[in-house]
């Protein structure tokens, strides 16, 4: 029923309150015969986050009114995964953003020069001293061809099509694939839409975060495991600020991913 309600299978659902126990070093849930009840542990939690959303009110009654510009850099993946919710901020703070979208090196360029206020997309390579990479989430990537070519990576010849040439994931499988002395031949599209109809070429792949796969329902490919890691940190990028509303959008994003799908198991059960 709890796994249910969330969203989520069991034994993700069990993964998150594992995690979240040992985030607390407590108890949060006890097993009994009617089914898991909250410790005190977990109603102090509970409590704590009652308390939280009762400030960010409060912050949205003091800067009710207040039209600022917020200037905000995205992936094409965090576009697609956080949209919805920064639309929604973006009402309750009574707030204009604006959104560029880009690969993870020129929005952590753009935030480092001033252009973005915010960025939020895949760990860049590169870290500069002025600006701060709050970990949101964890992100896959995924290396597809079309599934008629199940040896596409045996070919010594390839055509990677990625969105952008300076994505984290397109150069991680580049450097990759020139170690195992590939000759590849990057191409540029605009956007993920127009990749699947160019997979239809023999020795053709391309590189793409896991939520775009399923946000555009990609059918008739096959996904290659590599032999290094295809996993990359989501990060929030911004200069070290005391800007309130900056890190209350920071705050609710990160809560996103954390507190807020933990509230939802404490308040079902």
């Amino acid at each position: 029923m709890t796994a249910r309600h969330t969203n989520y299978s069991q034994s993700a659902l069990s993964m998150k309150i594992k995690r979240l126990e040992q985030e607390l070093d407590a108890k949060v849930f006890d097993r009994t015969p009617v089914g898991l009840q909250r410790t005190a542990a977990g109603n102090a939690y509970l409590q704590f986050l009652a308390t939280q959303q009762q400030a960010y009110a409060q912050l949205m009654r003091k800067l009710h009114g207040q039209k600022m510009l917020v200037r905000i850099g995205l992936s094409n993946s965090s576009l697609k995964r956080y949209s919805s919710v920064l639309s929604q901020i973006e009402k309750r703070f009574s707030a204009q953003f604006d959104y560029v979208v880009d690969d993870s090196a020129t929005l952590n360029n753009q935030v480092l020069q001033g252009v973005l206020d915010c960025a939020i997309t895949t760990n860049p390579l590169k870290h500069f001293q002025e600006l701060t990479y709050d970990r949101l989430a964890e992100e896959t990537f995924a290396v597809l061809s079309d599934n008629r070519y199940t040896q596409t990576l045996a070919a010594q010849e390839l055509i990677l099509y990625a969105i952008h040439r300076d994505c984290v994931y397109t150069q991680t499988v580049l450097a990759w694939l020139e170690a195992q002395q590939k000759q590849v031949t990057v191409k540029i599209l605009p956007s993920p839409e127009s990749i699947r109809d160019f997979l239809t070429v023999p020795q053709t792949i391309t590189v793409l975060n896991e939520r775009l796969v399923e946000a555009y329902h990609y059918t008739d490919v096959i996904a290659h495991e590599l032999p290094i890691s295809q996993q990359r940190d989501t990060v929030w990028i911004a200069r070290h600020s005391t800007n309130e509303v900056l890190l209350q959008i920071k705050k609710i994003l990160w809560q996103l991913e954390e507190d807020i799908q933990y509230a939802l198991i404490t308040d079902r059960i």
